[in-house]
């Protein structure tokens, strides 16, 4: 394959996209520069371009300060740039890292990277021993659906965890959350609010798990599972609101 082949994609072909508006077959490869701080990091982005003569990894910094004088010293045609420096302590961020170069090097493009914040709160040497979960005060009715592709046995496509308090033939409290919809388990505030002081009945099931996808927003690739976690709700809610 000769570099531009349609045929050959390649996940950051950054030259061939249109970047640096010059012509798509150089001979040259795309000089890219690595910034991040984080080492592992560093090195599963130095070896993308192993075996493509369209990439080489010209250098890599471990803080904003360093990749702002690699910057303008190595003259990259393409920055990897991971968006929080300042979270490792740095006095220059992501941001700013981005910022000075650009000024001196016009039309220098730049990849943001970045991830999801911590999402628990164990610090350094800190381990999890036991988890203690009250009683609750009032009776609950509760369980856990989880929808799964057939060929994984592990991770769901959708899944819901319902708890009612069914007291005189109306639901006195709701806690409805969701999984496999975001990198965590997300509470459906909208779900339990159409349920709490209502009775029970399969038109009210219907109606509160078509408030579970409120304020979603799905990508390309994932937009069906609005409707399939509608009906994951509902199933849950009926299966549990059914519960002796």
């Amino acid at each position: 394959m000769q570099p531009g082949d349609p045929a050959r994609p390649h996940p950051i072909r950054l030259r061939h996209a249109g970047f640096l508006g010059d012509d798509p077959v150089t001979g040259a490869p795309l000089r890219l520069l690595i910034a991040d701080d984080h080492a592992v990091v560093r090195a599963g982005l130095r070896a993308l371009p192993d075996g493509d003569p369209d990439l080489e990894a010209v250098g890599e910094a471990g803080s904003g300060e360093e990749a702002v004088q690699l910057a303008l010293g190595l003259a990259p045609d393409v920055m990897l740039m991971d968006l929080r420096f300042a979270s490792a302590g740095r006095s220059i961020d992501g941001i700013e890292a981005t910022r000075r170069p650009a000024a001196e090097v016009p039309g220098l493009p730049v990849v943001m990277l970045t991830s999801p914040g911590p999402e628990q709160a164990v610090g350094k040497g800190e381990l999890i021993t036991a988890v203690e979960v009250p009683a609750y005060p009032r009776p609950l009715r509760s369980g856990y659906l989880k929808v799964r592709d057939r060929q994984s046995y592990e991770f769901a496509l959708t899944s819901a965890a319902v708890a009612l308090h069914i007291r005189g033939g109306v639901i006195r409290e709701a806690k409805v959350a969701a999984g496999g919809v975001g990198t965590v388990p997300w509470k459906l505030p909208a779900v339990e609010r159409a349920l709490v002081g209502e009775r029970p009945s399969d038109r009210l099931w219907a109606r509160a798990a078509e408030s579970a996808s409120d304020g979603a927003r799905p990508l390309t690739h994932n937009r069906f599972k609005i409707e399939l976690l509608k009906r994951t709700v509902e199933r849950q809610l009926r299966i549990v609101g059914d519960i002796a």
